[in-house]
This record gives C-alpha cells, sequence and structure tokens, in this order.
C-alpha cells in the first residue's frame, strides 16, 4: 500500500513539474511573440494581420493556461487526498503497534508472574521436603531411642527374673 502510494506521489510530482515547465514555456513563447511582434516593422504587422493572430495565440495560450491550472488543481487535491489517506494508515498502523505491545506486555507480565509463582512453589516445596527429611531423621533418632530404652527395660525385667539387679538400683 505504501510503495503505491509512494510511486503515485512519485508520478503526480512529475506531472505537476511537466505542467509548471509547461505553463513556463508557453509564457515565454508569448512573450518572444510579443519581442518579435514588437521587432518587426509595421509593414509586417499589417501583412500578419498581427491583431487576429495575437489575439488568437493569446486565446490558445489562455486556454492552455486555464486547462493546466485546473489540472495542477486536480494534482494538489489528488495529493491532499493521498496524504490523508497517508496520515490515517499511520495512524491506524501506530494503533495496531500499541495493541500488539500491550498484548506482548501482557504476555510478559503473565510469564514473570508465573514464572515467580512457580518459583515460590519450588521453594514451599523444597522447604517441605527438608522439613520432612528433617522430621524423618528426628523420627529415626526418637526410634532408636525408644528403642534403646525398651532393650534397656527388657534387660532390667530379664535380670530381676534371674535374680540379678542392674547397676541403677530398681
Amino acid at each position: 500500500m505504501c510503495n503505491g502510494v509512494m510511486k503515485q506521489n512519485t508520478l503526480l510530482q512529475k506531472s505537476y513539474r511537466n505542467s509548471i515547465q509547461n505553463i513556463f514555456s508557453m509564457k515565454k513563447r508569448l512573450v518572444d511573440l510579443k519581442n518579435s511582434l514588437a521587432n518587426r516593422s509595421k509593414a509586417e504587422v499589417k501583412l500578419l494581420k498581427s491583431n487576429k493572430i495575437l489575439k488568437n495565440s493569446a486565446k490558445n495560450a489562455e486556454t492552455g493556461m486555464k486547462a493546466m491550472q485546473k489540472c495542477l488543481q486536480n494534482e494538489k487535491i489528488r495529493t491532499r487526498y493521498i496524504n490523508n489517506i497517508t496520515r490515517m494508515e499511520k495512524k491506524r498502523t501506530i494503533e495496531k503497534c500499541k495493541y500488539w505491545e500491550k498484548i506482548a506486555q501482557k504476555t510478559r507480565y503473565l510469564k514473570d508472574h508465573l514464572q515467580a509463582k512457580h518459583e515460590t512453589e519450588v521453594k514451599i516445596l523444597q522447604e517441605q521436603i527438608l522439613n520432612m527429611r528433617q522430621e524423618q531423621k528426628a523420627n529415626k533418632h526418637e526410634i532408636h531411642k525408644t528403642k534403646d530404652e525398651l532393650h534397656f527395660l527388657l534387660d532390667s525385667l530379664y535380670g530381676k527374673k534371674t535374680g540379678r539387679l542392674d547397676c541403677t538400683g530398681t
């Protein structure tokens, strides 16, 4: 779309330049005609019937100039139209960019949020695993202690049955 608009702008600029060049060349021709007619002798002016020729050439030049002015007006209108379209497309493109940037921001936020949430969950699970291991160690220690106490009690009971006294005096 943008290349088409740029090509159209370039073509419009070329036709605008050509129109201006044509206007200046016609003005130059008119000046040349006027100068040549002024320089000619009165006899040549009578022979050429200068009034009629000058009127016709002036009319033709005016007609050409009016046509070129109309062309210039049309080109200006086209240029304004193209500029308006370009401005609207630029606005639309900027709005699309803003829209997608907002979506990207939301996505980044969600990703970061979920990643942080995942990391905290992992830390909590690691702490729970560590606590469970510590509890297992404490339980093992407690079991060994209880086992030792049971052995001691059994030994002391066994010792009473056999008539042996233990060292504690019980």
